[in-house]
């Protein structure tokens, strides 16, 4: 997903409203553990990652 360095790698998981696309909810983890839940952004947003990587999460 994002090109930041981690072991365990960092992914997303989107779930999707087929009723409204504008709507989803989303999961970023760092190998098993959540890092940033919230909306349909959340996997794909590379800074979230970051922060994280950097240890201000």
């Amino acid at each position: 997903m994002q090109d930041v360095a981690g072991e365990p790698p960092y992914f997303g998981v989107e779930f999707a409203c087929t009723w409204d696309t504008e709507h989803g909810y989303g999961l970023m983890f760092h190998g098993t553990d959540v890092v940033e839940w919230g909306g349909g952004d959340v996997p794909n947003s590379t800074w979230i990652a970051l922060r994280h990587a950097e240890g201000r999460s």
